[in-house]
């Protein structure tokens, strides 16, 4: 069975309307069971060679990204083969789709309850499209790869740090 994360390909000119220097992150109660997954997610970022400084908050005023967790049952965009998903927002609430080249002010992680793979690699890939990055299906050593069956690796690589640095100068 091939579980991948949900994702439309969409490309690296849409970014983070504020940067990605000083982005919080807001974990909800719902997901609250994978708070050391999703900071152990945050700090690979962290610790790669970029501009990211992520800062998790308890609070969901003036977020960038929000993560919660959701089942099947409720939310129409999660499935058996779905682990988690991102969508992107305006500055105005305005839900915003990865076509296009434009910025966008904050992002939702949501997370399958269900999935039975959730694990730090799954965040990660996330926490990409939280700041911009798209699929990567010719790289398996990318952590943007979209199915984690054939993904090899289990943290941000340089290929992917390449591309937050294009993305954020």
């Amino acid at each position: 069975t091939n579980v991948s994360a949900m994702s439309p390909t969409y490309p690296n000119a849409i970014k983070f309307s504020i940067g990605v220097t000083n982005t919080c992150y807001y974990i909800d109660a719902s997901a609250s069971s994978y708070t050391s997954t999703i900071n152990t997610a945050s700090q690979q970022w962290d610790n790669m060679n970029n501009k990211i400084n992520n800062t998790h908050v308890s609070s969901n005023y003036a977020t960038h990204i929000d993560i919660y967790a959701s089942t099947p049952s409720v939310d129409s965009n999660l499935n058996s083969n779905i682990l988690a998903y991102t969508t992107i927002w305006s500055s105005t609430g305005t839900q915003m789709y990865f076509f296009g080249i434009y910025d966008y002010f904050y992002t939702e992680i949501t997370l399958n309850q269900w999935g039975f793979g959730v694990d730090s690699r799954v965040v990660a890939h996330e926490f990409g499209h939280a700041y911009g990055l798209d699929e990567n299906p010719e790289n398996q050593y990318s952590i943007m790869h979209p199915a984690l069956s054939n993904m090899r690796v289990s943290s941000p690589q340089s290929v992917d740090n390449d591309t937050i640095n294009y993305l954020y100068p």
